[in-house]
């Protein structure tokens, strides 16, 4: 009979000190919380028309070198997501920029609107204001740099926009939080 008595006591006494543990600081919480990297860098756009200005966005890849290393997988295989994906405001626009597919790591991924090199995964090489940016040809030029620290730049020249071209510099830096 003592046994069945104990029993329940034992059982109360671990609710009770579960519901102490469970009335922990919020600060508990937030540091077992995924770490979200920041990515921040400039813009600058000519010819089409004309955007300089900066940018700052969360990313939630886990870490910057991580992520540089190793991209993420697509139905198109490994992809790197550049940033600005997701139609950020730079100064008065709304850019939004694709993802680099067949990526391999930290390096430089030189390509042309003939297809020839690295390609874009899933839209126009970028798009601002809602209007996609067409792929070119041969003469137009993108180079996408990535170093291992998450950084890195995408540069483009003769990318047509309406009845002109679009030229631009975006580059970033990564850190994680």
């Amino acid at each position: 009979m003592e046994a069945t008595l104990l029993r329940p006591m034992t059982l109360l006494v671990t609710l009770t000190l579960g519901i102490v543990v469970g009335c922990g600081s919020t600060a508990q919480t937030s540091q077992s919380a995924a770490p979200s990297p920041t990515r921040a860098g400039k813009v600058q756009l000519a010819g089409a028309l004309t955007v300089n200005g900066s940018f700052k966005e969360s990313f939630g890849k886990g870490n910057c070198t991580t992520y540089a290393k190793k991209g993420e997988a697509a139905s198109s295989g490994t992809v790197f997501v550049l940033p600005l994906a997701k139609s950020t405001k730079v100064g008065s626009h709304t850019i939004s920029l694709p993802a680099l597919q067949a990526y391999h790591g930290p390096k430089a991924y030189p390509g042309n609107g003939g297809f020839t090199g690295y390609a874009f995964y899933g839209t126009s090489p970028i798009t601002v204001d809602g209007v996609g940016a067409g792929a070119g040809d041969e003469t137009t030029v993108y180079l996408v740099t990535v170093n291992s620290d998450g950084s890195g730049s995408y540069a483009f020249s003769g990318v047509p926009y309406g009845a002109a071209t679009l030229a631009g510099t975006i580059t970033w830096t990564c850190k994680d939080s």
